[in-house]
């Protein structure tokens, strides 16, 4: 069973999420704020998720993912969701090793496929 923890400051959203996610098998597990996000994260997780509109700004989050690769080495793909993003951003964030952008609003079948593909490819 993939491990998934979801980043995000909403706990009706995270609900959601863990319903979809949990039905397809995996263990879902979620923190609030970024701060949570590092406090609980560790090797045994399998995928990251974050939604960036749950980080202050753009910077914060690409902090947290930049925290992220550098204190697990990359170890874990990280799928980033949200409403926009400018190509710069995108660019850092590609550099930074984000396996994939999900744009919001998706469907529930995008959200399957996108977390299957990530952890298919990371396999």
């Amino acid at each position: 069973m993939n491990k998934i923890l979801i980043v995000n400051d909403e706990n009706e959203v995270v609900n959601l999420y863990k319903r979809i996610l949990v039905d397809e098998n995996y263990l879902l597990i979620s923190a609030l704020s970024a701060e949570k996000a590092l406090a609980v994260l560790d090797t045994t997780f399998d995928l990251v998720i974050i939604d960036l509109d749950s980080c202050d700004t753009e910077k914060d989050a690409i902090c947290l993912v930049r925290q992220i690769a550098r204190k697990f080495e990359n170890r874990f793909p990280v799928i980033i969701m949200t409403i926009f993003l400018g190509n710069m951003v995108i660019e850092d964030l590609q550099r930074l090793g984000i396996r994939q952008i999900i744009h919001k609003p998706f469907s529930k079948e995008e959200l399957i496929l996108t977390v299957k593909q990530v952890l298919n490819y990371n396999a």
